[in-house]
């Protein structure tokens, strides 16, 4: 049975390839990204002690581009926030790049490999570009 962590991240991997910049879109990113951080506090697993080999190195720009387009096509932000959209792109493309590489770990070595850099990547790497994110597309909306 697969885990309620390596769904959320297919689900936020689906919308950010497959989904529009609409104001629909705009409603799953917002959802999977409270997902992701909700998921990362009840992360159980057994340490797996197995040396895996790492991710095969995968081009970052590329989710850097479609993370531009994502974010250029939604409404602009007022001009006050208008410096933030750099930040955000950084901040979603972050993210992507490290669930791309946990959904990795799930599909190639072991949930308990994978839980492991999901929850150490949200207390020290994505959960901080999650949660700048999740301000910034607020500033924006509300």
């Amino acid at each position: 049975m697969q885990s309620a962590v390596a769904i959320a991240i297919g689900d936020f991997l689906r919308v950010f390839h497959t989904e529009s910049a609409s104001d629909e879109g705009l409603a799953h990113l917002i959802e999977v990204l409270d997902r992701l951080a909700w998921l990362a506090h009840g992360v159980k697993y057994e340490f797996d002690e197995r040396d895996y080999p790492e991710p095969t190195p995968f081009d970052r720009r590329t989710s850097l581009v479609i993370a531009d387009q994502w974010l250029r096509g939604m409404r602009q932000p007022d001009e006050k926030s208008t410096f933030m959209a750099t930040d955000a792109i950084m901040d979603l493309s972050e993210i992507v790049d490290d669930m791309t590489e946990i959904s990795w770990r799930f599909q190639n070595t072991s949930s308990a490999d994978a839980l492991f850099h999901y929850q150490l990547g949200f207390y020290s790497h994505w959960g901080h570009h999650l949660r700048s994110l999740q301000k910034s597309i607020h500033n924006w909306y509300w």
